[in-house]
């Protein structure tokens, strides 16, 4: 069997939704010491605490806790295929807008999930010294430039407009350069004489 394929059905132990969000786990305003994790808790990565509190019969909890190495995925909405690894066992459920999978290999996933965030927090490391430098550079330095007038540093020398009449295309006299349509990228282009 090649090492870098493996059939999904040889590794995963279990497939299933979470509880009835309105009727076997609802989200109530008291401390109940047990979590309801939902697909918003999922895509936008809040931590345990900040998981709506569920009051569920005792033997809800027992079959949909959430367990060291269970995979959640997002399986409705605008957020579908949004994941999760669970790191430790919870004091917590999941409700049905979620999909848990048990698999025989979930370690190596959870190094894979430990890398990601790794490289995340060294993406946020690194868009922060790019700010730094970037402030460094342009607002800093600017600070120190000194201000002034164009005419104190530069003479300006007006041009002519002569008569329509004598314009040509055939190249015959001097080019003519009129505004923006005659400049390209670097050097302008020579369209009337």
């Amino acid at each position: 069997m090649n090492r870098n394929f493996v059939p999904i059905v040889e590794v995963v132990k279990s497939a299933s939704t979470g509880l009835d969000a309105i009727k076997r786990a609802p989200i109530v305003d008291k401390d109940t010491g047990i979590k309801c994790l939902r697909i918003q808790d999922v895509s936008q990565r809040k931590k345990y605490d900040d998981w709506g509190n569920t009051e569920i019969e005792k033997r809800n909890f027992e079959k949909f806790q959430l367990k060291t190495n269970d995979i959640i995925v997002a399986r409705t909405g605008a957020s579908i295929g949004v994941n999760l690894i669970i790191k430790e066992n919870l004091n917590s459920v999941l409700n049905n807008g979620l999909i848990r999978i048990r698999v025989d290999f979930a370690s190596v996933l959870s190094s894979l999930d430990d890398k990601i965030d790794l490289l995340h927090r060294q993406n946020k490391t690194l868009e922060a010294m790019a700010e730094t430098l970037f402030r460094q550079w342009f607002v800093e330095e600017a600070e120190d430039c000194k201000t002034g007038k164009l005419s104190d540093e530069f003479e300006f020398t007006m041009g002519q407009s002569p008569m329509g009449a004598s314009f040509n295309e055939e190249g015959i006299g001097v080019p003519m350069f009129q505004g923006n349509a005659d400049f390209e990228f670097r050097f302008p282009k020579e369209q009337v004489y």
